[in-house]
């Protein structure tokens, strides 16, 4: 048979012996395939078919999702193994072998492969066809129009390159192929979607996206493998490069034991210890959901690992391999990725987000960094930490690269740290792919907050939330640990009338305090105050913190912060913030007062753990909530801050946050007002719209806002350019502009278009089409004020000497 190949080789470019061929028969003969037996498949050999490699590798990351030996494993092997197989088919072509040779031309061969689904699997074809068709451009719509063709459509034209593709096959002879095209077991669909229950459509949909995940992931390791000449990706995805979990776990207990005897015996660290001890307990129960309840300063950040990793092992038979830890912002990762490096080894973590820097000038000869880009890429790690946006927005996402790391969130602990803060509009998708993943994809759930109970199902609104019987309490509801000695260490002050208080007056009370934060609502407010204070105490420091600072910024003045309140404690130094919510979840202060200005019970609670965090005061730190003169931005927020008006004015005045009670109430009236599937995106699941689904499922509202990179230092400056070279290196501007905010995002201000205004005429595309900004504070110095960020308003800059950041 004339050779028919899937790839070039970047050094045998004209020459086809050094090319990957397209299928490899299968056979006895050790030249030939073994189907899933077949070494050269595991080793991803570069001589041998990428049709098997990537049936090989897709059928077994498809098994992989559920436990071992059962039906569910065995039946995704087969959809696994069909998809990796005819996934490439359309390259059996004419058209598609003359462009591997150099000729100019447009050739679609991902619907070939959808179209023998349709004609060989009529009752569940779209479980691949589907997965087929989408492998490269993202999975699409099955019958309604957006941006990519819909699947009935796609198949339906892609009829006549089938019958292209087997002419082709015969006038080659390639027998092997003929048959694997026809003979082969029929998959089963698993029986919880086949049986056409009230659900069957969702588990459908889940089930194809993690086919797809499984084929995306194959076919990149594979492509990549063969690519990389030595395989040495092949090499980093086999062996063993991650320590064991039962290693990570033992290493978890040392670090704990070593910080044990360091801390002092203090009624906090018994406390801490108590709620160690019931994680560890705990891990050894019954796979499903879990609360981990604990007050701000409790330690269950580490708690939280422990169970996880215990969880792990005791499951490990069952196929669970890693951890996953996801946080609403950005700035509790790198808090927390550094608490668990420390205790596990940086090598043992993968960091996911927006912000993290995964481009770098380094060629990919050094190991540690390939190997860190694919776990980034496919979460191929123990531990991983992201943010819920990551989490979420991949689960419901129709784009191959974000899908790609789906098929090794099944078989996890999943730590939804500071739960409340998932958006309750989106709860109607995230609670049943929840109950999907632990149902059906061998996952555990622990739902981890400091206020109570944010997940609990309300009644008369299921999509909210999660049965209670479903939920397995990891503190007992009767330890009421937020009453104890240690967590008891706050008394909160509210106002007693709803007239606001002046920031005239605000400011006069900051002064007076001699180490203070205050929380308000708007960046505005939060510079004006600053100013204020200055006013009044010129020769004293004053913080500010908002999202105009980019990343960088803040953290760069968190750490000062840190080191002042340490100094206040020593020698009495004055220390004042002024900040937006920003500071309210996982961000590590400890301050003797904060002033809130109204909000929600969740949020004054979160305030609240910023004050007298680790109990060394010998008085109980005060949390002072005041109705400020401007409110809370319009929806969410503000709803939250009006039902804590009305809850006060119900009791008299007095709400005591340590009571459970009070927070049921709270959310039970926050839900009664709520949509769970605000956007109305649930009957975008049940008809398989996933391009439209991925591309309205957004947690984070924020298309109307504009980056803007900010060149705040030579690091920054170093990135840009760089970046700017690849930008004029590519052809396409989704690759360059991947690299690019991945880079750039620590630097990074989004602005809304008023904003904008203010500022567009100093400043430049980050590259020719770019629809990000860059601005350069040291060619326009009035455009970035070294203490409160972007101005983007008309408010006079005051010197930096007054304010120290």
């Amino acid at each position: 048979p004339v050779p028919i190949f899937a790839h070039t080789h970047p050094d045998f470019q004209t020459d086809s012996s050094g090319w990957e061929p397209l299928f490899t028969p299968f056979g006895d003969d050790p030249e030939h395939c073994q189907r899933e037996h077949c070494s050269k498949c595991e080793k991803l050999a570069a001589n041998h078919g990428h049709l098997n490699k990537v049936a090989f590798w897709t059928a077994r990351f498809a098994a992989e999702m559920f436990s071992p030996e059962s039906t569910e494993s065995k039946s995704a092997w087969d959809w696994g193994y069909l998809a990796g197989l005819w996934h490439d088919l359309g390259k059996y072509s004419p058209e598609f072998q003359g462009k591997l040779k150099g000729e100019r031309i447009q050739i679609e061969h991902t619907g070939a492969g959808a179209a023998l689904a349709k004609e060989q699997i009529p009752a569940w074809w779209e479980t691949l066809g589907f997965v087929i068709a989408g492998h490269h451009s993202g999975l699409t719509n099955r019958r309604t129009k957006d941006s990519l063709t819909p699947l009935d459509d796609r198949a339906t034209r892609a009829s006549p390159m089938l019958e292209n593709c087997r002419r082709f096959i015969a006038d080659n002879l390639d027998e092997g192929l003929s048959q694997a095209l026809q003979a082969f077991e029929r998959p089963v669909i698993p029986e919880r979607i086949g049986s056409g229950g009230p659900d069957a459509a969702f588990h459908w949909n889940c089930f194809i996206r993690m086919i797809f995940s499984a084929l995306v992931d194959a076919d990149s390791i594979a492509t990549e493998a063969f690519a990389s000449g030595n395989e040495r990706k092949t090499k980093l995805r086999s062996q063993p490069v991650y320590d064991p979990i039962d290693v990570l776990a033992e290493r978890l207990d040392t670090y704990l034991d070593r910080l044990r005897l360091m801390a002092g015996d203090t009624e906090v660290n018994r406390q801490r210890a108590g709620i160690l001890q019931r994680c560890r307990v705990a891990a050894g129960s019954d796979s499903g959901f879990f609360t981990l309840n604990v007050p701000t300063g409790g330690g269950k950040t580490l708690a939280a690992m422990a169970f996880a990793l215990l969880h792990v092992l005791t499951y490990r038979h069952k196929g669970m391999r890693r951890v996953i830890v996801a946080v609403p912002y950005t700035s509790i990762i790198e808090q927390n990725a550094g608490i668990y490096e420390r205790a596990l080894g940086p090598h043992n973590l993968v960091e996911h987000h927006s912000n993290l820097d995964d481009f770098n000038d380094q060629e990919e000869s050094d190991e540690a960094t390939i190997r860190r880009r694919l776990a980034c890429e496919n979460w191929d790690a123990p531990v991983i930490v992201t943010t819920n946006v990551q989490l979420f927005e991949s689960l419901f996402t129709h784009k191959r690269r974000r899908a790609r790391k789906l098929h090794n969130i099944c078989n996890s602990v999943i730590i939804l740290d500071e739960a409340q803060c998932v958006p309750v509009g989106f709860m109607a998708l995230i609670v049943p792919m929840l109950r999907e993943l632990v149902d059906h994809y061998g996952c555990t759930v622990v739902i981890s907050t400091a206020t109570q109970p944010a997940w609990r199902q309300v009644r008369g609104k299921p999509a909210f939330g999660i049965a209670s019987e479903r939920l397995q309490a990891i503190i007992p509801p009767d330890a009421e640990l937020s009453r104890v000695e240690g967590f008891d260490r706050v008394t909160i002050q509210w106002p007693q009338t709803t007239t606001p208080l002046p920031y005239e007056d605000l400011a006069r009370m900051l002064a007076d305090e001699p180490c203070v934060m205050a929380i308000v609502h708007r960046k505005k407010d939060a510079q004006w105050l600053a100013r204020k204070l200055t006013e009044l105490r010129p020769a004293e420091r004053v913080y500010h913190l908002s999202t105009n600072m980019c990343p960088v910024h803040r953290r760069e003045v968190l750490e000062e912060i840190r080191t002042a309140i340490a100094l206040h404690r020593q020698s009495g130094v004055p220390c004042r913030i002024v900040s937006t919510q920003l500071v309210e979840a996982g961000v590590d202060l400890d301050l003797p007062v904060i002033y809130r200005a109204m909000a929600g019970l969740d949020s004054i609670a979160q305030a609240a753990g910023r004050c007298n965090r680790e109990g060394r005061m010998e008085r109980k730190g005060r949390v002072v909530v005041f109705h400020a003169e401007t409110l809370p931005p319009d929806g969410h927020l503000k709803r939250c801050a009006e039902i804590t008006t009305s809850m006060l004015a119900e009791f008299d005045g007095q709400l005591d946050i340590r009571d459970p009670e009070i927070f049921e109430m709270f959310f039970r009236l926050l839900y009664r007002d709520c949509k769970p599937d605000a956007k109305d995106l649930v009957r975008h699941v049940t008809d398989l719209n996933f391009e439209t689904l991925g591309k309205q499922f957004s947690l984070i509202d924020d298309t109307q806002q504009i980056p803007i990179v900010v060149i705040y230092d030579d690091e920054a400056r170093s990135r840009l350019r760089t970046v700017q070279g690849i930008a004029r290196s590519q052809s396409g501007e989704d690759v360059a502009a991947r690299v690019a905010f991945r880079a750039l995002q620590p630097y990074s201000v989004a602005v809304w278009p008023k904003g904008l205004a203010v500022l567009e005429s100093i400043l430049e595309p980050l590259f020719p089409g770019s629809i990000a900004k860059m601005l350069d504070p040291h060619l326009y110095p009035a455009s970035y004020d070294p203490v409160f960020g972007l101005v983007t308003d008309d408010e006079p800059s005051i010197p930096p000497d007054r304010l120290i950041c």
